[in-house]
Parts: structure tokens; C-alpha cells; sequence
């Protein structure tokens, strides 16, 4: 083989790992994010509004799965289906939002009884995503960011 096409092979091959690098960091950086908002706290209970937004490509149904630290359990959610089996829920899209762009976002309420920590680990679709907490209404003000899987 002669220098040229040793050469031209190794930056061909260069090219190909830069690539791989940075299709590897961009999947890292998670499926989605998640703003997981305290709306209002009676002690009991709670009200929360959930921000999804698909930082993936497009979606034409989503799920989004999370894992209670604490005994919470959702009484009702609108804005999607939920299921929850003992410290896990998972919510999936109603007929009129399963649609989600990339960048796009969407938005649910619940209701949950024995209020404790919001969940910090949430998966779109079993794909992890970073997270944000905070508390708003008649919680004192905090706020808390988490990215982690699981």
C-alpha cells in the first residue's frame, strides 16, 4: 500500500471514531427532561404538574416511568393513563397527545396521597432522562436538580 492510501485510510478511520464519540456523548445526555412541580400540599396529599420534553427524536406515543422513594400513590392523573404497582408508575399518552416532536413537550396533573420526596429518576419510553424538582403553592420554596437512571 503506498503512504497516500495508509494516510487517507487513517484519517477515513479518524472520522469514523470522532463520529462514533459524538453520537455516543449526544445519547448520554438523556431521552427526555422532566420538571416534576409541587403544585399545592395538604399534608396528606398532593397536586403535581408534570413537564415532559422529548429532547429524542419524534415520538407518536410516549410512556413515562418513574420509581417512588417514599409510600406515595396516585388517587388520579389526567392529561394521560397511569398504572402504578407499588412504588412504580407509569404514564402513557391519551389519544389526543401521543404525538410529541422532538424538543416538544407535554404536560399532565396528578393527585397523590403521603407526599414525600419527588422522584429524581424517570425513563421515556425505557430510556433515561434528567430530571428537575420543585415545589411551588403551600410548600416552602426549594428546588432540586437530578439526572439518573432507574
Amino acid at each position: 500500500m503506498t503512504m497516500k492510501k495508509l494516510l487517507q485510510l487513517s484519517l477515513l478511520s479518524t472520522g469514523l471514531a470522532a463520529g462514533v464519540l459524538a453520537s455516543s456523548a449526544a445519547i448520554a445526555q438523556g431521552a427526555c427532561s422532566v420538571n416534576y412541580q409541587t403544585e399545592n400540599n395538604w399534608g396528606a396529599g398532593a397536586q403535581y404538574k408534570v413537564t415532559l420534553t422529548n429532547t429524542g427524536t419524534a415520538k407518536t406515543s410516549w410512556e413515562l416511568c418513574w420509581t417512588f422513594a417514599g409510600n406515595e400513590t396516585v388517587s388520579s392523573l389526567w392529561e394521560g393513563t397511569y398504572a402504578q404497582t407499588g412504588k412504580n408508575v407509569s404514564v402513557k399518552n391519551v389519544g389526543y397527545n401521543g404525538n410529541l416532536a422532538a424538543n416538544g413537550s407535554v404536560s399532565f396533573g396528578l393527585i397523590a396521597a403521603n407526599p414525600g420526596t419527588a422522584p429524581t429518576a424517570f425513563t421515556l419510553n425505557g430510556a433515561a432522562c434528567g430530571a428537575t424538582a420543585s415545589s411551588q403553592g403551600n410548600n416552602s420554596a426549594s428546588s432540586e436538580n437530578a439526572t439518573g437512571t432507574p
